[in-house]
């Protein structure tokens, strides 16, 4: 879902398929449509809905699709205070109307998808903007936790806040927080993050440890590295998981395909992280396969595509 409340196809091609309205339609109701129906047995028949499907950066086709329940992405913010290279909200910033997603329409949405039956397997607190910048955030994690208490609830964040933001979700009932800082000093981070601060994000990690420390909370924080041609050299690898240790936090290395990614074969990595430490990819297989072949062999794939 959309800032706006639309519903959309997906996070990549399909963003801006919007096939719904979770502002002015019931939600519940719409699972069951025959539209997603539809998409949900050509997915789980192994064959694409839509022509666009084919054209989809963050689907498998190689992997199991799950019938029973939905997964939910939900954007609560379209804009972002950094500006990261190859990144949407970047290159719309200057003509994209700012939109906050008002924690209303998560009420509204929940209580409709329970109210219908409908079983939500995870809610995943991400998109085209940078979700924190919500004020509501919390709510809307808790508002999601309310409906479904055992479904997996995520959040991503570029961890640019100051330490007091770390408070707010430290136990809002998120499952995981996942800390975006790809880069262990200011030079090898800001390379992509422009506008980002290495030492804040860093900061707010460590505020945020401590804060589900002592609020005893059972979020389980990651610190998620993308892999750049400009930060995956030995020295900082090494200093990226000896921060993470220091920090208390798990660290995930993870494989892209944008122009200045990572051409250092997996093994490699491998041999300097151990076997401890996981490599994710939020790309088709496929895709990975055809750009970067020499990173994606033995990938820890853990990221759910539907």
């Amino acid at each position: 879902m959309k800032s706006s409340g639309k519903l959309t196809c997906g996070c990549n091609v399909g963003y801006n398929n919007e096939i719904g309205d979770a502002c002015a339609g019931h939600v519940g109701e719409f699972i069951q449509t025959p539209l997603l129906r539809h998409i949900r047995t050509s997915f789980a028949s192994g064959y694409e809905p839509f022509e666009r499907c084919t054209r989809c950066l963050v689907r498998r086709t190689s992997e199991h699709f799950i019938t029973h329940g939905i997964d939910i992405h939900i954007e609560p913010v379209n804009f972002c205070q950094l500006s990261c290279l190859y990144c949407t909200a970047t290159a719309e910033k200057t003509t994209r109307s700012q939109i906050i997603l008002p924690s209303g329409i998560i009420r509204k949405m929940f209580t409709e998808l329970s109210t219908s039956g409908v079983l939500v397997n995870s809610v995943i607190f991400v998109g085209y903007g940078e979700p924190l910048l919500n004020p509501e955030l919390p709510i809307m994690v808790q508002f999601v936790r309310s409906y479904y208490p055992l479904c997996d609830i995520s959040i991503d964040t570029n961890a640019n806040f100051n330490p007091a933001k770390a408070a707010d979700i430290a136990n809002c009932g998120a499952s995981l927080i996942k800390l975006s800082i790809d880069g262990v000093d200011q030079v090898s981070y800001g390379a992509y993050r422009n506008s980002g601060n290495f030492e804040k994000a860093i900061n707010f990690a460590r505020a945020l440890v401590e804060s589900c420390r002592s609020s005893g909370s059972i979020t389980r924080l990651l610190w998620k590295y993308i892999l750049f041609n400009h930060n995956d050299s030995d020295e900082q690898i090494r200093k990226a998981m000896q921060i993470s240790s220091d920090l208390g936090i798990e660290i995930s290395f993870d494989v892209t395909c944008t122009p200045n990614y990572s051409r250092r074969p997996l093994s490699q990595i491998r041999a300097i992280t151990g076997s401890q430490v996981k490599f994710t990819c939020t790309l088709d297989e496929r895709i990975m396969q055809q750009l970067v072949p020499q990173m994606i062999s033995n990938l820890d794939i853990n990221v759910k595509y539907y």
